[in-house]
C-alpha cells in the first residue's frame, strides 16, 4: 500500500551486479511516480539490461547526481505554485 501512495518511489540499482529478479520486480513496480538509479557507474562491470531511462550515478564521484536530484525536484514539483503558496507535497 505505502508503494501505491507514494509521493515518489526511488529504485536504487547496483551497478556493478546483473539484473536479479527482485530487481526487475522493483523496476517494474507500479508506482504513480518512480525514478530508477543505477548507482556506481564509475564501475560498472556488466551492460546492464538498465531500464532506457534510468539515471546513471556515482556516489563516489559525485557524477549523475545532480540530474538524480533535478528529476527527484521535477517528479515532485513539475510546476512550481505561486510565489507565498505551498508546495502539495504530503
Amino acid at each position: 500500500h505505502a508503494i501505491q501512495t507514494a509521493d515518489l518511489v526511488v529504485v536504487v540499482l547496483d551497478g556493478t551486479e546483473p539484473l536479479t529478479p527482485e530487481d526487475r520486480e522493483l523496476i517494474d513496480l507500479p508506482a504513480r511516480r518512480k525514478l530508477i538509479v543505477v548507482n556506481k557507474s564509475d564501475r560498472l562491470r556488466t551492460v546492464g539490461d538498465w531500464p532506457s531511462d534510468a539515471i546513471m550515478i556515482s556516489a563516489t564521484t559525485g557524477q549523475g547526481i545532480a540530474e538524480q536530484l533535478a528529476a527527484i525536484s521535477n517528479l515532485l514539483v513539475p510546476e512550481l505554485p505561486p510565489e507565498g503558496q505551498r508546495i502539495p507535497i504530503n
